[in-house]
């Protein structure tokens, strides 16, 4: 569960605008759960806001690998939380960005 704990917290720290403690969250939470979908959503994001674009891109494609059945542009609809969160803020500009 420890996992999900960082997620929160590196969703805490997004909203803050403290991108890179919130990448070391993210990353920490993907660590302990590769299969927990969120912590790639947040790693996207957080690179994004911190203008990281290779990595947030490549966070991106890593996260549609994943979920196959979502199309890449519902991402930030499907993991962005609320709609003015800074996650889906962040998502949404990872997704804007060229491949």
């Amino acid at each position: 569960n420890l996992a999900y704990w960082y997620e929160f917290v590196g969703n805490a720290e997004l909203e803050l605008g403290r991108y890179q403690e919130a990448i070391e969250d993210f990353r920490r939470s993907s660590e302990m759960n590769a299969g927990y979908l969120r912590s790639w959503a947040g790693l996207a994001a957080a690179h994004a806001l911190a203008g990281r674009d290779k990595e947030a891109h490549s966070f991106i494609d890593k996260l549609a690998a994943l979920v196959p059945d979502t199309q890449s542009d519902r991402l930030a609809d499907r993991f962005g939380r609320g709609e003015n969160s800074r996650l889906r803020e962040g998502l949404r500009l990872a997704l804007r960005q060229p491949s």
